[in-house]
């Protein structure tokens, strides 16, 4: 891969796509631990790394993972454990034209997988109740 070339064809399909600054951030990321990598075709990266570089929260991450992969810019794969995963950066300098049709083109948002974010169902879950208790608390002063 030719990194200033991909990152080139990545801020040109950014005004066309709905990427939020996390996924930027990721994205950044990732193809930093490539570049030091020398470009393996994949790379079992730590969570802990990622956290370290991008300054975001693990569901974050996740989300973010599940956001670019539906956009086809990485495949990644989840590993046993919660602490590493197995990334695959796809090209965008390769046919970089059908990935901007299909992001212009594309109308409704990106749902996460499902199988993704199952390890996440008890955080988000908690989450929502700590935020309707803070909202019911609100509503009585």
């Amino acid at each position: 891969m030719n990194y200033i070339a991909e990152i080139n064809r990545f801020h040109e399909l950014l005004p066309q796509s709905r990427m939020t600054p996390s996924s930027i951030a990721l994205w950044y990321s990732l193809m930093h631990i490539f570049n030091k990598a020398g470009w393996p075709s994949e790379k079992t990266v730590s969570l802990d790394q990622i956290k370290q570089d991008t300054k975001l929260s693990k569901a974050s991450i996740y989300r973010e993972i599940v956001r670019l992969q539906n956009d086809g810019i990485i495949t990644f794969i989840a590993g046993s454990g919660s602490r590493s995963c197995t990334f695959r950066m796809l090209s965008l300098s390769k046919s970089w034209r059908l990935r901007l049709e299909r992001w212009s083109s594309t109308v409704k948002r990106h749902r996460p997988q499902k199988k993704m974010l199952r390890s996440l169902k008890s955080s988000r879950h908690c989450l929502r109740l700590k935020r309707q208790k803070v909202q019911y608390l609100l509503k009585k002063i």
